[in-house]
């Protein structure tokens, strides 16, 4: 396997992916797959769209996607809702359905982490284009059944420090209690200084974790390894990791996946201290 951490800058942007096959003016980065790491259970990417860019409609009949608003803002389309999104939104794309992304900037480009669930690789997730859905008067913010604001989403309290996780702000973003995924979870924590998340691991879920902003520590098995912003760490199904923020000023923010299991209940939690 080599070693679990990659920088998003030792990753190169995607350039088979085509612009007549729906593909337009993205810059898009493959994080972990079965290809970069040997994931098994889900994808985890980075993707770019420039301004007046996007992803034109279409369909992947094995898989279920998130999306993960950075920066910027995009129009989106799932099924037969359309609606804006921004810094810090979520959407969820059930399998087989009708997705549609675009930039509405002429000048601004739009970052977003996308989700794979079910799928380690876009050939096993599928992809079939479509027509372009009928023009929909956006939803008014907050309407959509597919998408939520991550400011919305309360802190998960019943995580404790006797359970390893200490002084950690962990939020719950897409999970089967939350717009009903199934094959994996979209999570957002916050370490603040000196906090640290104990020596566990997941015995029916792969995970993936990206450094947004700040800088920390990851273990895999019994070995420490630095991350920075736009790092990511891959930890198969049943190995032990953890995460620590070493700084005594600065918080370090964090995207994390569970691949295999849409909520920690199902991915299962095994403390190994």
């Amino acid at each position: 396997m080599g070693r679990p951490v990659r920088s998003l800058s030792e990753i190169a942007s995607d350039v088979r992916l085509r612009r007549d096959e729906g593909w337009v003016d993205m810059d898009v980065r493959w994080l972990v797959t079965e290809e970069t790491f040997g994931a098994r259970h889900h994808v985890f990417g980075r993707t770019i769209f420039m301004p007046g860019g996007g992803h034109l409609a279409h369909r992947h009949p094995q898989a279920e996607e998130v999306l993960y608003i950075l920066r910027g803002r995009l129009c989106t389309t799932i099924g037969d809702e359309t609606f804006f999104m921004g810094p810090e939104d979520v959407c969820y794309v059930p399998p087989d359905t009708l997705h549609v992304m675009r930039n509405v900037s002429p000048t601004e480009p739009c970052e977003v982490i996308f989700v794979y669930g079910g799928a380690p690789s876009l050939a096993v997730a599928g992809y079939v284009s479509l027509p372009a859905p009928p023009d929909r008067k956006p939803l008014p913010r907050g309407a959509s059944r597919c998408a939520r604001s991550l400011a919305t989403v309360p802190s998960d309290v019943k995580l404790t420090p006797d359970a390893g996780w200490v002084n950690m702000d962990v939020k719950w973003l897409v999970a089967d209690a939350h717009l009903g995924s199934r094959h994996c979870v979209l999570g957002r924590t916050v370490f603040p200084p000196g906090s640290h998340h104990g020596a566990h691991n997941h015995p029916h879920a792969e995970e993936a974790l990206y450094v947004v902003r700040g800088r920390g520590e990851t273990l895999d098995g019994d070995t420490w390894y630095p991350m920075g912003p736009e790092d990511v760490v891959f930890t198969p199904v049943g190995v032990r990791h953890g995460f620590r923020n070493p700084s005594a000023t600065e918080p370090c923010e964090t995207l994390w996946t569970y691949g295999g299991a849409p909520s920690l209940a199902r991915a299962g939690y095994v403390e190994m201290r």
